[in-house]
């Protein structure tokens, strides 16, 4: 079972925020912060409260009674894979591109990042459009979007 220092870095690693980015969100210093990571001081509970809140987990993660989060990325593609999409990790230049595939269309996403961020926008404007739909109608709209992608990686290259 891991620490709860080892469970606060991997969790604020998965948000992408750096130490002192993290640090100002606390509102404590990022010397103080690196304690924490470093498994040197312990967190009070309304820090440790507050910790909980930015990264989005529960205290139960941070302290090792709970597996912790999936990474983003695994989160989506499980996703996309649960509604019969294709979804790989393709290592390339330095970095991780994705690739998506659903029957003819296949769309490359140049990074993880460029990836999560699309598929997590693209979730957030199809759960205003299509609150109750049913899993069919999720599917399309995916498609719809990555569509759009594709056409707009024609018009950028």
């Amino acid at each position: 079972m891991k620490c709860f220092n080892e469970n606060l870095k991997v969790a604020r690693e998965l948000t992408g925020m750096t130490r002192q980015a993290f640090a100002e969100r606390l509102n404590i210093t990022p010397q103080a912060y690196g304690k924490y990571e470093k498994g040197l001081r312990e967190p009070n509970i309304d820090t440790l409260r507050r910790i909980s809140d930015v990264l989005q987990v529960s205290l139960d993660e941070l302290v090792g009674n709970k597996k912790p989060r999936q990474s983003e990325y695994d989160r989506y593609a499980e996703y996309l894979r649960s509604l019969g999409f294709e979804v790989s990790m393709i290592s390339e230049n330095n970095a991780d591109a994705v690739c998506v595939r659903s029957g003819e269309h296949t769309v490359m996403y140049p990074t993880n990042d460029a990836f999560c961020t699309f598929i997590s926008d693209t979730l957030k404007e199809i759960e205003k459009d299509l609150a109750h739909r049913r899993e069919e109608s999720m599917r399309a709209s995916i498609m719809k979007y990555m569509q759009a992608w594709e056409l707009f990686k024609k018009q950028q290259g």
